[in-house]
């Protein structure tokens, strides 16, 4: 689905990858296409998208890639029958969605959004799900009609990592994990 803006010569095209949808959106200044926009989607059941980031953590790419697979995981793990979940639930997933910041403000991540659930609704998913690491994509996804399955504190989490705990963002405490009912 096109993003249009006024005043801003904006392409977006999606495409398949590792991920089932993948959504780039582009401003176009005469010949130079400037990335200004990523947005990265799966679907599966909430079973898999569980054992996506434990095997992942086999891997062991790192130390970082393993920490982040972990909180995943533990954000993840909400009381899913509380939700209506059920463990043959089909949850699309938003992996990623990042706005350039000199694009910020101009509704292209909600734009984002809507694509998203309109695409996941028309995938059969029952449920859309999302990570969201900072206030200002928590109240885009409330806005879009998303509610907290689940909240962790990052000085929480984090109380025995010195380091990490130093580069907690003050103005964003936690992350939360979010779901709609498509179905």
């Amino acid at each position: 689905m096109p993003i249009i803006l006024p005043d801003v010569n904006i392409s977006s095209e999606s495409s398949i990858s590792s991920c089932d949808n993948v959504e780039l959106v582009y401003k176009i200044d005469g010949n130079i296409r400037e990335l200004i926009a990523v947005a990265t989607r799966d679907i599966g059941t909430y079973s898999e998208n569980i054992d996506f980031y434990k095997k992942n953590i086999e891997k062991n790419y790192g130390e970082n890639f393993v920490a982040t697979m972990k909180f995943l995981i533990e954000l993840g793990d909400i009381n899913a029958e509380q939700h209506e979940i059920t463990p043959n639930s089909r949850i699309y997933t938003n992996g990623v969605t990042c706005v350039s910041s000199s694009m910020r403000g101009k509704r292209i991540g909600s734009t984002l959004i809507k694509n998203a659930v309109e695409f996941a609704k028309q995938s059969g998913a029952d449920f859309f799900a999302v990570q969201c690491i900072n206030n200002i994509s928590k109240r885009i996804y409330e806005k879009e009609g998303f509610t907290i399955a689940k909240t962790i504190f990052f000085e929480d989490y984090f109380k025995n990592d010195k380091k990490k705990l130093g580069r907690i963002d003050q103005a964003h405490p936690a992350a939360f994990y979010m779901i709609k009912k498509l179905q």
